[in-house]
């Protein structure tokens, strides 16, 4: 998402004029634009940063659940198979 926005950036970097030539405008707009900018890539990079450390979370969540049941099913296979031996 940030890198799309970067590459979409970059071909409109300068739209509003030419900064220190004379441009009214462009020196008056120009470290807003830049901020704001900044402050999109920082956005989104944070988004992304959440997004991955809550899926990790979940995918841990979800080892957590799923660690006993998997240890539940082995022992009830052992237990299983014990049974059947002693017939």
């Amino acid at each position: 998402m940030v890198s799309d926005f970067e590459t979409g950036i970059a071909l409109t970097n300068g739209w509003w004029g030419e900064v220190g030539s004379g441009d009214l405008f462009a020196d008056q707009v120009s470290d807003q634009c830049q901020r704001e900018q900044a402050q999109v890539i920082e956005t989104g990079n944070s988004i992304y940063g959440f997004v991955m450390a809550l899926g990790y979370a979940v995918s841990q969540e979800a080892e957590h659940v799923q660690r006993p049941q998997t240890l539940a099913l082995d022992d009830i296979e052992a237990q299983s198979a014990e049974s059947e031996e002693r017939r």
